[in-house]
């Protein structure tokens, strides 16, 4: 027997209006039992309620590393401040998936990856540090159009050339590495942060040929800031 619920008890439960929990089953995020035009699946309600706890660049993060081939278990150990189990992120993984179907539609979306994607995989903030990346080529654009629709694309295989071995790494931003920072007591500046970046040589510089690139750092590589930074206060 499946376990079904009113489409206005999902409405309530996911804090959307009925015309919403309409449009999730026109997309196919909510299935209706046969015969039962008001009722969805309440196991459908559960994966979009796990869904809508990550915010959109978090699970778009999420789903380019997946995209790149990190494996479920270093995605739930890089992302465990979320406290999903790996059948939790599995169902998230699968929603976000729907509603990326969705919103490509008749585009193909197997091999390239959107631009917000990457953005949200590279914590870029400013639309203009993506543009320069695929100006330059250090990303592969790819331009498809359906009609008068028009997408540009990022090739996955140019995003993971690029990240080189940071492909399966949570990367941080030197304002995030701050915070981290300060959780372990430390106090310091975001310059200084990218001063020790640069002269010890750790973290991933996202424009490696320009001389003062923005930073971005796996959680090991701000362990190892801390540690540098504790030893010259020992000085």
């Amino acid at each position: 027997m499946y376990e079904i619920m009113s489409k206005s008890e999902a409405a309530r439960i996911l804090g959307v209006s009925e015309k919403t929990i309409e449009r999730y089953v026109r997309k196919g995020l909510l299935r209706k039992l046969a015969g039962q035009s008001n009722n969805v699946f309440a196991r459908d309600v559960g994966k979009l309620l796990l869904r809508k706890k990550i915010p959109d660049t978090v699970m778009q993060e999420i789903y380019t590393m997946s995209a790149l081939g990190v494996s479920l278990s270093v995605l739930c150990h890089e992302f465990s401040d979320l406290g999903y189990w790996p059948c939790q992120m599995v169902a998230a993984l699968s929603i976000y998936s729907q509603e990326r179907r969705a919103f490509l539609n008749s585009f193909p979306g197997n091999n390239v990856l959107l631009g917000t994607e990457v953005s949200a995989r590279l914590r870029l903030r400013n639309r203009h540090v993506l543009e320069e990346l695929l100006e330059t080529r250090a990303l592969e654009p790819i331009v498809s159009r359906k009609g008068s629709r028009e997408i540009c694309f990022v090739s996955k295989e140019s995003l993971l050339h690029y990240l080189g071995p940071y492909y399966d790494k949570r990367l941080y931003r030197s304002h995030h590495a701050k915070i981290i920072l300060e959780k372990l007591g430390c106090e310091v500046t975001i310059n200084r942060i990218d001063k020790l970046a640069k002269k010890y040589r750790v973290g991933f510089k996202i424009f490696p040929e320009k001389k003062n690139s923005a930073y971005l750092f796996s959680y090991e590589d701000i362990l190892q800031l801390y540690a540098i930074y504790q030893q010259i206060r020992e000085k």
